[in-house]
């Protein structure tokens, strides 16, 4: 009888030699072009987060912020965000994106070190 399966290389079985935080890595820098008008997703899921959560400047923990879409929404409407992800490029991205707006609207968003 057959010994048990050898454990499977980290990254994705069908494309060996990558990992889920180099394909975000790589989309980091033009994810915002899946969107027809970033700005605008990022407000209206703010909007829509915001509606969900029900109070006013909330703590919230967005583990897999990404480039910041929704973290930055809800720190523009006053939540304190802490982004989190697995790609550096991207959390990194959505800390550079939040320091932008930081000027213009004032939210509240931290990002871990």
């Amino acid at each position: 009888m057959p010994g048990p399966a050898p454990p499977m290389p980290p990254g994705n079985p069908a494309m060996p030699g990558t990992s889920v935080a180099h394909f975000y890595d790589e989309l980091a820098d033009d994810y915002h072009l899946i969107y027809a008008d970033w700005e605008a997703s990022i407000r209206r899921q703010g909007d829509a987060l915001d509606a969900l959560i029900g109070q006013d400047r909330a703590v919230v923990l967005d583990c897999s912020c990404g480039i910041g879409t929704q973290a930055i929404g809800l720190a523009l409407r006053g939540h304190r965000v802490t982004g989190t992800d697995l790609s550096p490029r991207a959390a990194a991205r959505a800390a550079r994106e939040a320091t932008r707006r930081k000027t213009e609207a004032g939210p509240q968003l931290l990002w871990p070190s």
